[in-house]
C-alpha cells in the first residue's frame, strides 16, 4: 500500500479550508449533537421538467448528514465534483428521523427533493422495499470494481440500488485511568469482574448486542442464529447476562461520552471515529477493535427514482468512489473507506486506525432483522434485556 508522508499530509490539510471532523468534534463532542435539518426543507422539483441537465439555478441536489459531515463532504466531494465535471451540485442536510418518510411521500407525488442521498443500511433497505431508489446498470459506474463487493447493493434483477460511500465501526472504548488495560473482546461485556463498570447502547438496532453475542459465543452461528424468533430469544437470553456489568444503558452516544471521560464508567461501546477524536482532545481513552471484530456499517449513495438528472447522479456516485476522494474523506472524518486497500493512498497508521484488522474481520450486522421484526424485537428487548 502506498504511503503518504507526514509532510505531504500536513501540506494537504493546510490547503484545505473545510473544517475536519476532528476539529469540529473538539467543540461538539461535549455537547453531543450534530446539526441537521430535514429534507422537508428542500425545494422539490417536479419530475418531467423540460431542462434535463443540472444548472446553477437548479443544481444536482445531494442529501447528506448534517453538521461536520456536510462541511467535510462539501470540501472533499461536492465542490470538487462540480469543478471536475462542470455539473452544478449542492448538498442538502438531512435529518435521521423522518427523512425517509418525507422522501417517500415526495417520490410518490412525482417530486425529487434531492437527486442523490447517502443513507444508512436500514434506510437503504427500507427505501428499496418502498421503491424509492433508482435501479441502474452496473455498467454505468466505471469504478465499480474498486468497491468492496458486498457494498454494492443490488435489486432482484441485478441492477444497482446503492453503493457504499463511507463506513463506521462500533468498537470498545476504555478509560485507561480507570481500567488497568483496555477492553479487547466483546466477551468482556459478560465478564463479572467489571460489575457495574461498563456502558452499552440500550437500543437493539443501534448497539447490535444480538449480532455481537451471535458472533462471539460458540453456541451460536452468527447471523444464522438470528433467523427465527426462537433462535433470537436464545441469543437474547445470552445478552441478558451483560446486565450486572452495565452501569449505564444509553441511547445517544453523548450520554456515554462525559461519564467515560470523567471515569464514572470504565468502558463502553462507542464509534471508533468519535473515540479517536476524544483521545485527540485529551480524554484518557483508548479504542479497540474487539478480537471478534468491530461492528461495521456503511452509508450508501442511492439515487432517488424521480430525479430528472439520472445521468448526472450516476456520474456523481462514480466520482464519490474515486480513490483520492475516498482518501480525503477518510483523513478528515476518520471514516472507513469503501474501496479496496490497494486503491487507497492512506498511511499505514491511518489505515490501521480506521479499519483495524480490515473489513473481512468485522461483524456485519443483520440490518434487515431490525426492520422486519422491529416492533417484536423492541417489546422482547424491554421485557428481557432491560427489565
Amino acid at each position: 500500500m502506498p504511503s503518504t508522508s507526514s509532510t505531504d499530509r500536513a501540506e494537504k490539510r493546510a490547503r484545505t479550508t473545510t473544517p475536519t471532523r476532528r476539529r469540529f468534534l473538539r467543540s461538539s463532542v461535549a455537547a453531543g449533537t450534530l446539526a441537521a435539518t430535514g429534507l422537508a426543507g428542500c425545494t422539490s422539483r417536479i419530475v418531467g421538467s423540460d431542462d434535463q441537465s443540472p444548472s446553477e439555478s437548479d443544481p444536482l441536489k445531494i442529501g447528506v448528514y448534517g453538521g461536520v459531515f456536510k462541511e467535510v463532504l462539501d470540501g472533499a466531494l461536492v465542490e470538487p465534483f462540480t469543478e471536475d465535471s462542470g455539473i452544478p451540485a449542492q448538498s442538502e442536510p438531512q435529518s435521521i428521523g423522518d427523512a425517509m418518510v418525507k422522501l417517500k411521500q415526495a417520490v410518490d407525488a412525482g417530486e425529487a427533493p434531492v437527486d442523490v442521498v447517502v443513507v444508512a443500511p436500514d434506510a437503504r433497505i427500507r427505501g428499496t422495499d418502498m421503491g424509492t431508489w433508482l435501479n441502474y446498470s452496473p455498467d454505468d459506474i466505471s469504478r465499480l470494481d474498486a468497491v468492496i463487493d458486498d457494498l454494492v447493493a443490488k435489486g432482484d434483477q441485478g441492477d444497482i440500488v446503492g453503493i457504499g460511500g463511507f463506513g463506521w465501526s462500533l468498537n470498545l472504548t476504555t478509560n485507561t485511568e480507570v481500567m488497568d488495560q483496555p477492553l479487547t473482546s466483546w466477551k468482556d461485556l459478560w465478564n463479572d469482574q467489571y460489575a457495574s463498570q461498563l456502558a452499552a447502547n440500550r437500543l437493539p438496532g443501534d448497539g447490535f448486542l444480538l449480532d455481537i453475542a451471535a458472533h462471539t459465543f460458540d453456541e451460536f452461528n452468527g447471523r444464522d442464529s438470528l433467523r427465527t424468533k426462537e433462535d433470537i430469544r436464545a441469543v437474547m437470553e445470552r445478552v441478558t447476562e451483560v446486565n450486572p456489568q452495565i452501569g449505564l444503558w444509553w441511547a445517544q452516544e453523548a450520554e456515554a461520552q462525559q461519564p467515560l471521560r470523567e471515569g464514572n464508567i470504565g468502558a463502553t461501546q462507542m464509534y471508533n471515529d468519535v473515540s479517536l477524536v476524544m483521545k485527540e482532545k485529551g480524554a484518557p481513552v483508548e479504542t479497540r477493535f474487539p478480537e471478534e471484530g468491530g461492528v461495521l456499517n456503511f452509508g450508501s449513495w442511492t439515487i432517488v427514482r424521480t430525479t430528472n438528472y439520472p445521468d448526472a447522479a450516476k456520474q456523481f456516485v462514480d466520482y464519490a468512489i474515486r480513490s483520492d476522494v475516498q482518501t480525503q474523506i477518510t483523513e478528515q472524518l476518520y471514516s472507513v473507506p469503501t474501496i479496496g486497500e490497494s486503491e487507497l493512498n492512506l498511511s499505514d497508521d491511518l489505515y490501521q486506525k480506521v479499519y483495524g484488522p480490515g473489513p473481512e474481520a468485522a461483524i456485519r450486522p443483520y440490518n434487515r432483522l431490525y426492520l422486519e421484526k422491529e416492533q417484536w424485537l423492541s417489546e422482547q428487548w424491554k421485557q428481557t434485556v432491560l427489565s
